[in-house]
């Protein structure tokens, strides 16, 4: 899980969320950052544990349009979108 990662790489999560974040693009950006995620052998709730930390420190931004960028991409993770738009084969568990 998230909390079991080392504080390098926490770091180096926190620094590429970020970076896609503010991409011109963040939502497409953060999307892609998920498949990297994983192809590094992340588990889904892993990647979801690391976009919620992140969600959070972002939840009182001004620019609203990153933060629903950062919500999306989440209900991408968890499943809770259309079919095409999964990041993941399966549903993430409540």
């Amino acid at each position: 899980m998230y909390a079991e990662r080392t504080m390098a790489g926490d770091d180096d999560i926190t620094l590429r969320l970020e970076v896609a974040t503010f991409a011109a693009q963040p939502e497409e950006e953060l999307a892609r950052l998920v498949l990297a995620m994983t192809a590094e052998g992340m588990s889904q709730a892993t990647v979801y544990a690391c976009f919620d930390a992140h969600r959070a420190r972002h939840a009182d931004d001004v620019d609203e349009h990153r933060y629903e960028a950062i919500l999306t991409v989440m209900d991408r993770i968890c499943g809770w979108c259309a079919a095409d738009q999964r990041l993941f084969a399966t549903d993430l568990p409540p």
